[in-house]
């Protein structure tokens, strides 16, 4: 299997060989985006995202082309797929790894998101405005938690 995380030379450093990116404030993630593909990292991403990092002129793999279906419900639906949450879930250990390998799975071994500041907008929105973004924090906790060993979070990058 070609993806599997590994420890670094540095104590306490994972090699990252897949990232999920997908952030509602899009600010300084090209900059990441750039560090982590320097180190040899492919960036998988959804919608407007993965459009931030290719108007920016870097490689990224659609979550579309990973699963085979596009974004649905006005784009409510796109990571929530087993081809995302096993290759966030699945542990390194054989069992896992060959679980993955035979469904074609690599895994994911770095999950970026950040949360909506719900307390800043929500409150002031129209109801239906406050129920997208309880939607896409949903989304982004459900991700966060399916992160199984390194997980970056912020609600102000």
């Amino acid at each position: 299997m070609r993806h599997q995380i590994k420890a670094s030379s540095a104590p306490g450093r994972v090699i990252v060989h897949r990232a999920l990116v997908s952030t509602w404030d899009k600010s300084r993630i090209t900059e990441l985006a750039k560090i982590l593909i320097a180190t040899g990292a492919e960036i998988i991403s959804t919608g407007g995202t993965a459009q931030a990092l290719r108007d920016a002129a870097l490689p990224v793999t659609t979550i579309e082309s990973i699963t085979g279906y596009p974004a649905i419900l006005d784009g409510r639906v796109k990571t929530l797929h087993p081809a995302i949450f096993a290759a966030i879930l699945g542990r390194d250990e054989p069992a896992h790894r060959a679980q993955l390998s035979a469904m074609g799975i690599a895994p994911v071994d770095l999950v970026v998101v950040n949360l909506y500041p719900f307390e800043s907008r929500g409150a002031l929105s129209p109801m239906n405005e406050a129920v997208e973004l309880i939607d896409g924090l949903a989304k982004a906790v459900a991700l966060i938690r399916a992160e199984r060993l390194a997980s970056t979070v912020s609600s102000k990058p």
